[in-house]
C-alpha cells in the first residue's frame, strides 16, 4: 500500500468527497424504470470510485485506468436516462432492444445531455476523449505505453494518476447532480459543484516517487 504522500493525500480527499456527497434524504419524484435504473448507476459509479481509489493504494494504475470507462459510462448513462432519455428510449433499454442492447453510444449520451441543456460541450472537457478511455479500458496503445515508460525513462504513472481521480470525481459529480435535478434541489446541485471544485483545487497530484508494488 502507498505510503503517506501526495497521491495518497489526494486518494484521501476522493474518498471524502464520495462520502460527503452521499444521498442522505434523497426523496424520489416518482418510482419508475428511469430512476430505479439512474439510482443503481449512481450507486455503480461510486463503487467504481472507490474502486479506482482502491487500486491506486496498490499501485495497480493500469487497472485503475482500465476502470475509466466503466465509471464515466455509468454515470453518463444514468444522467442521459435521467434527464433526457425519452419513454421510448427507456423501453428500448428496459426490453435491451437496439444494437447495444438499447443504450445510445458513450459519445452519443454526452451530445444527447449537452444538448438538452444547452451545455456548451462540458462533458467533453471533463471527461478523458471516448477513444482514450476504449483504448485504456481494453489494452491499447496507451495501456502498452504506460507500461513501457519507465524503461524508456519516461515515468507516465503520475498523469495516469491524475487522470484518474479527476475522471472519477467528475463521474460521480454528474451523476449525483443529476439526481438533485430530477428534484429540483438546486441548492444541493451548487453544493456538490462547490464541493467538486474545492476538492480538484486541493489536488496535489504528483504522484507519489515509489516503486511500484508486484
Amino acid at each position: 500500500m502507498l505510503k503517506h504522500g501526495p497521491l495518497r493525500r489526494d486518494i484521501d480527499r476522493v474518498l471524502e468527497f464520495r462520502k460527503t456527497i452521499k444521498l442522505s434524504g434523497h426523496k424520489w419524484t416518482a418510482i419508475d424504470h428511469r430512476r430505479v435504473y439512474s439510482a443503481s448507476l449512481y450507486e455503480v459509479t461510486s463503487e467504481h470510485v472507490s474502486s479506482v481509489c482502491l487500486l491506486l493504494l496498490f499501485s495497480r494504475t493500469s487497472s485503475a485506468a482500465a476502470l475509466l470507462r466503466s465509471c464515466v459510462e455509468s454515470a453518463v448513462r444514468g444522467t442521459w436516462l435521467l434527464l433526457v432519455a425519452t419513454e421510448n428510449d427507456i423501453e428500448n433499454v428496459v426490453a435491451e432492444r437496439g444494437k447495444d442492447k438499447g443504450w445510445p453510444g458513450l459519445d452519443q449520451m454526452m451530445g444527447a445531455i449537452e444538448g438538452h441543456h444547452k451545455a456548451g460541450g462540458p462533458l467533453r472537457r471533463i471527461f478523458t476523449h471516448t477513444g482514450a478511455l476504449n483504448d485504456l479500458t481494453h489494452g491499447g496503445l496507451m495501456q502498452i505505453a504506460h507500461r513501457m515508460g519507465p524503461h524508456a525513462g519516461q515515468d507516465t504513472v503520475p498523469h495516469v494518476n491524475r487522470m484518474c481521480l479527476r475522471n472519477v470525481c467528475n463521474a460521480l459529480a454528474l451523476i449525483t447532480c443529476s439526481l438533485h435535478l430530477d428534484v429540483n434541489d438546486l441548492s444541493e446541485v451548487a453544493s456538490v459543484t462547490l464541493r467538486a471544485a474545492e476538492l480538484f483545487a486541493s489536488f496535489e497530484m504528483a504522484g507519489d516517487a515509489q516503486a511500484p508494488m508486484r
